[in-house]
């Protein structure tokens, strides 16, 4: 499947479309009830790690070939510190900054290097849209770089997996906010937007929409 910017249209065929959608974050409180209720849903968590130098904590919830990063803040100095500036996006609700990013895995066209900046931080290169500082409000936008041969590489993996088990295809994404992210085009289940508050709805089936906290939602 394929989209850009806002996932309509079709993007032009000289576009080589070589993203591919990776993940996206939410961030969250840390003492809020949003484990257990995936947890009672049946969506499996890892137990996650520390972002060092970031000042946030992460854990994931596995998807067929994307995940979802839910993410806190856990030291108010290092994540104001850091050039991320994760830290307003945690206290979105005073700052005004979206609680969302999208992340994308595979190599960022010279074209569209003028639009970001090379973060290694941690310890392999992410490409950071200039949004971020410029419009916060929008969620952030990121490249991870990864050759051709490290996505096929990732593929082969994700296919030959003996055990996928509960982990469902994520088939669309519906973000509201007060702007859209500045997606790249990229492969990968479409980025609907809608304007209104902060909210992120994720769809891998039909069933009622799960509420992971006031601002995720999962169909399953």
């Amino acid at each position: 499947m394929r989209c850009i910017a806002t996932c309509s249209g079709t993007p032009p065929a000289e576009d080589r479309l070589v993203l591919e959608l990776d993940h996206l974050f939410c961030m969250v409180a840390a003492d809020d009830i949003w484990a257990d209720r995936l947890r009672a849903a049946g969506w499996p968590l890892d137990e996650g790690s520390a972002h060092e130098g970031h000042g946030t904590r992460n854990r994931r919830m596995l998807l067929s070939e994307q995940f979802l990063e839910l993410v806190w803040m856990d030291d108010r100095a290092a994540a104001e510190g850091n050039p991320l500036g994760l830290g307003r996006r945690a206290d979105w609700a005073n700052t005004g900054a979206s609680p969302f990013g999208f992340g994308f895995r595979g190599h960022l066209e010279e074209a569209r290097r003028d639009d970001y900046w090379l973060y290694d931080g941690l310890g392999f290169p992410i490409w950071i849209h200039h949004t971020n500082e410029t419009d916060p409000h929008r969620p952030l936008v990121f490249v991870l770089e990864l050759t051709e041969r490290d996505l096929e590489t990732r593929r082969h993996h994700r296919n030959r997996a003996p055990a996928r088990g509960p982990y469902r295809q994520l088939t669309a994404v519906r973000h509201a906010g007060p702007a859209p992210a500045a997606v790249p085009p990229f492969n990968g289940p479409p980025i609907k937007f809608t304007n209104g508050p902060h909210h992120v709805n994720m769809i891998t089936g039909d069933s009622p929409p799960l509420a992971v906290n006031e601002l995720l939602s999962l169909n399953a």
